[in-house]
């Protein structure tokens, strides 16, 4: 446990603290040989999770990073050697999955407003490095075929404003959840006993699934110690290449249940769909997108890879550690 208060240890503030990424981050920087002050913001620091954090020796900061509210974030900030920044729209809260903060749901409007204040108040605090959470921009990299991943289009946003701003950048990319498939995208059981996912995606496509909670923080944990990496970097978090398919074949052998994956054409997908419609097609968008250029389109995912302290999990490690019995209702 590296977690101090010498000032002579660099503070690195950390938004989001009490969630996925942010804790993740948190855990990675303790892990370190490497001593650290830590600050974590947080909009309620009377929680749980906040309370354990402070009992951890991480500096708890109560602000709500909203755009009105722009004076106290920059406070929260000052003093500040190194910045983590992610988004507060679908995927960065909680997850894709759950949409955020159902009391203050957010546009992707918003969200770049948001992600710009941030970069606006590491750079005033002239961190010597700002690590972003961003996505890639799906409009861009379809040519204008897939124009309604507001959740990746939002962030790539965010990151070509912080390079306008010469903020010391780096960049590193957090998708996809492992731990989607234990909430939204857990196999439904059928009538006959079966557990099947169906989703409108490529069974065979191979996709960087990463367990968020535990390895995220690997990668930024790298971005900031690593001397060949810091500004100008850009990291894509994994933990292994994976299909569809073949993660609810290994589900199937670890938890002994008839587990398999279809693949529903667009049309089925969105009637059966029970969210609202904007999001169906969002999320239809996201995952054809993905199948068709990559989530992180041509980028190899090992060079970031190599830069770990440790290795991260595979789906099979991941799902392993997971309640199934609880999961598979």
């Amino acid at each position: 446990m590296t977690i101090t208060q010498s000032p002579d240890a660099p503070l690195v503030v950390v938004c989001g603290a009490t969630g996925t990424q942010g804790g993740s981050v948190i855990d990675a920087l303790a892990e370190s040989d490497r001593a650290y002050r830590l600050r974590g913001l947080t909009r309620d620091k009377t929680k749980e999770k906040a309370a354990r954090l402070a009992a951890r020796g991480v500096e708890m900061v109560q602000v709500d990073l909203v755009v009105p509210n722009e004076e106290r974030v920059h406070a929260a900030f000052e003093g500040a050697d190194v910045a983590f920044v992610r988004a507060v729209l679908v995927g960065a809260v909680t997850n894709f999955w759950e949409h955020t903060d159902k009391q203050r749901p957010l546009t992707a409007a918003q969200e770049i407003d948001e992600g710009q204040m941030l970069v606006r108040a590491a750079h005033a605090a002239r961190v010597s490095l700002l690590v972003w959470s961003g996505l890639e921009d799906k409009t861009a990299m379809s040519a204008g075929k897939y124009t309604r991943v507001a959740h990746f289009d939002s962030k790539a946003a965010v990151t070509r404003y912080a390079r306008t701003t010469g903020v010391p950048l780096a960049v590193v990319q957090a998708w996809h959840y492992a731990a989607n498939y234990t909430g939204g995208r857990a196999p439904a059981r059928e009538a006959d006993g079966r557990y099947v996912l169906r989703l409108a995606a490529d069974a065979d496509g191979r996709m960087p699934v990463v367990d968020v909670g535990a390895d995220y923080g690997l990668f930024v944990r790298a971005a900031i110690e690593r001397p060949e990496l810091g500004a100008g970097c850009e990291l894509l978090s994994c933990g292994e290449m994976i299909s569809l398919r073949e993660m609810m074949a290994q589900l199937s052998e670890i938890t002994g249940r008839d587990i398999r994956f279809e693949e529903m054409s667009d049309a089925a997908f969105l009637a059966a769909s029970t969210l609202p419609p904007r999001l169906a097609e969002e999320i239809r968008q996201s995952q054809r997108s993905h199948d068709e250029f990559g989530y992180y389109g041509k980028k190899d995912v090992a060079p970031s890879m190599k830069y770990l302290a440790r290795k991260p999990r595979t789906w099979a490690e991941f799902a392993k550690s997971q309640d199934w019995d609880a999961i598979l209702k």
